[in-house]
């Protein structure tokens, strides 16, 4: 029973591995930031908007701000 075990959660890791790699290849198609970027940075698709979850205009209001004022 217990090698059951071990062989379901080995598949999983290996499903997981193989989702992580195609996401990653997919950004890497789309020439964007593969991983999460670094405080204070956003990732900015081709349109140039702010990419995945984590858009919130008043975050992209004072991002563009800031580009300004250099």
């Amino acid at each position: 029973m217990l090698h059951i075990h071990f062989a379901m959660a080995e598949k999983q890791s290996d499903d997981t591995s193989a989702y992580v790699k195609r996401d990653i290849q997919g950004k890497l198609d789309r020439k964007e930031v593969p991983n999460k970027v670094c405080a204070g940075y956003l990732n900015i698709d081709k349109e140039g908007r702010i990419a995945g979850n984590a858009f919130d205009p008043i975050k992209k209001w004072k991002c563009c701000l800031n580009l300004l004022d250099h």
